[in-house]
């Protein structure tokens, strides 16, 4: 059984409802059933709290009649307790078991704050708010090791910090991508590592959770959730880059300027030239579609020869980068890297095409593609029935003229027959995006009428590399074109993909990951923009896998399928949508993180960090947590606001421009303008009552009658103040009766 089952088992066993309900009996016994041997030793894997004696407890069964007569202890023949819990059993048992249910309710609203001052020793009762927590503790209850882990994440007076606030600091320093037990049970076996040799008691003890030190990556496919400003975003940015280059990562993750510099080099910002790039981004929205994310029909810009508009099955940006992505899971790179084995004297003298074989959207071209490849040729099509050996640009040019053909014939012809030459290389391309074949020229034009293949014009070819799908972007820095035949750019092609004495690099030697980001997720068609590939994306459906799953696609015919090592990061805004409302089928394959406001982090990580949150007499902390219980009690979680809108306060003049741009506009949006209910959040010290007016407010409304039209004539009208224009100490008492810390006047 792993730790999380183990904790949903001691849940189950022990729910909030029977502790509340709890006897003595249940409490402690000598039976293995009580609810301090489960804290104690059923759970002893999710941390232990071990030693000392039973009175840990506040009250525990003997296993003897002996009588207690310590000071401070007391004891009758069943039972022994701390007689500051009460004179008898009975009393004691009520004090403790109220002190537990506090604890519990403490640990279930993440007030952590309130278990500071619970009268209970430290290890048991941080245990048991971690087993009710939603992971918000740390499963380390030995105050030291406790200490030794929030100074090794960089917190300051961590001896003069209350248990909650390190819980609190610790938590927060945890990766999205590594798991909860992995976390705390890396920063517990640094604790150990730490004793060892001192001399200290236990010094030389390997603790319980060293042995979990397991760092659990990032799911397949996952959604950060939450309010606006919890930094969801911001993250998708660490995670992006851990997951496409974890190298780079695990060198400068405290270093969010080189974090975000990697990001951008990584982030793929030309859809048509993907060279090496590895991080997707896009945004979902109402008009989003299957078209625009897999592949659709779409108008393509016409070429020189085309008298007519054409269409052409264009690929959307997922099937983009999972081509990209399978080209790094399957082992292509290398094979590739062998079959090409170009001298640096032969790139430096030769010069490169594209050529198209035929049509790929035509499904009786692939006979063109493949009489080539078997054949070891190239063909063209044009000016079928003339023979063009030794023929000129003139003739060519006559020929077209003559048949009323489109000059781009004599253009492409004499690419072919003229330009091309004998030593040179060439790239056969499958669409625009991808190349199928690669080859050399080894003999000149030849002319074949009883070829079996609608091309009758040839070249003899030695093909390095045949029936692959090679990105681009490996090769050439633009994506390709509709033409049949033209000259690349060398400037623009990848050298080190065709020059064998350019050592493979690094990157090459192993599976590449790719991450892409949907931001907004939530806002999207989720059914009409994946179809049939929502099944795809599960880990089990992914290629190689056990039950690995392929379809053909409606538009191009090909066969796709998802590979493995492309992630799939989303994010959604909890105000816009919740969870609960989303498709099924994308909850049913998406694992969800949620991202909920963290005020704690504006007073360890944010700009007043060193004032530990505090301007001047408010505190950011409180500020933030106040209006976030007054927004939940009006509406719910999902609308609370997000701590980055503080985190870069550090003078009045931040607060209020945090004030006047974000979380007022927010409220207002919330609340759809009830100044009622936003007054309840803000207090009066942000309003301001219109000037009264008597002989006006009596005009105000048309000739009509009303019985209430004296009270509703003299109601008064209250206007949000304009922040911007509030003096620094009308603003600060606004925020002390926002916070109740000054109650005259609070009255418009």
């Amino acid at each position: 059984m792993n730790r999380e089952e183990l904790k949903k088992e001691f849940l189950n066993e022990w729910p909030i409802n029977r502790v509340g309900n709890m006897v003595l009996e249940e409490y402690t016994n000598l039976n293995k059933t009580s609810f301090c041997y489960w804290l104690e030793s059923k759970t002893q894997d999710l941390g232990s709290i071990w030693g000392g004696s039973s009175f840990k407890f506040g009250i525990y069964r003997k296993n003897s009649t002996k009588v207690n007569t310590n000071k401070g202890y007391s004891s009758d023949n069943e039972y022994a307790w701390v007689t500051k819990y009460g004179k008898t059993a009975d009393e004691a048992f009520s004090t403790v078991k109220s002190v537990i249910n506090e604890i519990v309710d403490a640990a279930q609203k993440n007030e952590l704050q309130r278990i500071d001052k619970v009268n209970l020793g430290p290890a048991y009762k941080w245990k048991v708010a971690f087993l009710y927590s939603d992971y918000k503790v740390v499963n380390i209850y030995k105050p030291e090791a406790l200490q030794f882990a929030a100074e090794s994440l960089g917190m300051n007076k961590v001896h003069n910090s209350p248990s909650s606030e390190l819980h609190k600091f610790i938590m927060g320093n945890k990766l999205l991508t590594e798991s909860y037990y992995g976390f705390t049970g890396r920063l517990w076996h640094e604790y150990a590592a730490s004793l060892k040799n001192t001399g200290l008691p236990g010094a030389n003890e390997l603790p319980p959770m060293s042995a979990d030190l397991t760092n659990e990556k990032i799911a397949l496919n996952t959604i950060l959730y939450g309010p606006p400003g919890t930094g969801k975003t911001f993250n998708t940015i660490n995670i992006a880059v851990e997951i496409s280059d974890p190298a780079f990562y695990e060198q400068n993750k405290d270093d969010r300027a080189k974090l975000r510099e990697r990001y951008n080099q990584l982030l793929i910002k030309d859809w048509g030239n993907m060279q090496k790039g590895q991080i997707g981004f896009c945004t979902f929205h109402q008009n989003f579609t299957y078209e625009d994310f897999i592949e659709g029909i779409k108008p393509i810009k016409p070429a020189v020869e085309d008298n007519f508009l054409k269409y052409d099955v264009q690929d959307g940006i997922f099937k983009k980068i999972t081509e990209r992505a399978h080209y790094f899971s399957n082992g292509l790179v290398l094979k590739n890297k062998a079959l090409i084995n170009i001298k640096e004297s032969d790139y430096q003298n030769a010069n490169f095409y594209k050529i198209s074989l035929g049509d790929v959207n035509k499904p009786e071209d692939q006979a063109i593609y493949d009489y080539c490849i078997e054949n070891s040729c190239i063909s063209i099509g044009f000016m079928g029935g003339y023979d063009l050996t030794d023929k000129t640009i003139n003739d060519f040019n006559q020929i077209v003229q003559d048949n009323n053909w489109s000059r781009y014939a004599a253009q492409a012809m004499n690419y072919f027959n003229h330009y091309l030459q004998v030593g040179d290389y060439f790239i056969v391309s499958k669409g625009n995006y991808k190349v199928r074949a690669i080859g050399k020229v080894i003999g000149s034009y030849y002319y074949d009428e009883n070829a079996p293949i609608p091309s009758y014009h040839f070249r003899k070819v030695e093909w390095l590399i045949e029936n692959t799908e090679i990105p681009i972007a490996e090769i050439y820095q633009k994506a390709l074109s509709q033409q049949t035949i033209y000259s690349l750019n060398k400037a623009w092609i990848n050298k080190e993909f065709f020059v064998s004495n350019i050592s493979t690099s690094a990157r090459d030697n192993q599976v590449q990951n790719f991450v892409l980001i949907i931001d907004e997720i939530n806002r999207g068609n989720i059914s009409q923009i994946f179809g049939e590939l929502i099944t795809l994306i599960e880990k089990d459906k992914r290629a190689g896998k056990d039950e690995a799953l392929e379809i053909t696609l409606p538009y191009s015919k090909e066969v796709f399928s998802v590979p493995p090592n492309l992630y799939i990061l989303g994010t959604m805004n909890t105000a816009d949508r919740s969870v609960e409302a989303l498709d099924t089928a994308l909850r049913r394959r998406f694992s969800f993180i949620e991202m909920p406001p963290k005020a704690e982090k504006i007073k360890f990580e944010g700009r007043l960090k060193d004032m530990a949150g505090m301007l001047g007499e408010i505190d950011l902390v409180e500020l933030l947590d106040t209006i976030n219980k007054r927004i939940e009690k009006l509406l719910d979680k999902n609308h609370m606001i997000g701590h980055s809108y503080l985190m870069n306060v550090s003078n009045i003049n931040d607060l209020k421009q945090a004030f006047y741009e974000s979380i007022i506009p927010l409220l207002q949006e919330y609340f759809y303008g009830d100044f009622a209910k936003i007054g309840l959040v803000l207090g009066s010290g942000f309003f301001k009552a219109e000037p009264k007016n008597q002989a006006l407010d009596k005009k105000i409304f048309a000739d009509f009658f009303h019985e209430a039209i004296d009270e509703l004539s003299s109601r008064e009208v209250l206007r949000l103040k304009n922040i911007s224009k509030m003096t620094d100490d009308d603003f600060t008492e606004a925020l002390q009766k926002l916070l109740n810390k000054k109650t005259e006047n609070a009255t418009l």
